[in-house]
């Protein structure tokens, strides 16, 4: 499963550190996707450590839904 580390600032911007089941530490920003199902990223709270994710998959009906989602910091 993919894990949240954490979040820094960089040059204005507020990047999350994900690391991968295979170990690998992914930087990503409001926008990126991320996960099997392809969520987007929609906001970063870096003073809560929380990302928040929308993740677009078919429902019952075969039409695309979005299924809000987060992620927290094992801070």
């Amino acid at each position: 499963a993919l894990q949240m580390l954490g979040t820094l600032q960089l040059e204005g911007d507020t990047w999350a550190l994900v690391s991968a089941p295979d170990g690998e530490i992914h930087r990503v920003m409001v926008g990126s996707y991320l996960g099997q199902n392809n969520g987007k990223i929609i906001a970063i709270d870096s003073s809560e450590g929380v990302l928040e994710i929308e993740e677009r998959y078919r429902g019952v009906s075969g039409r695309w839904e979005l299924r809000p989602s987060e992620m927290r910091s094992g801070r």
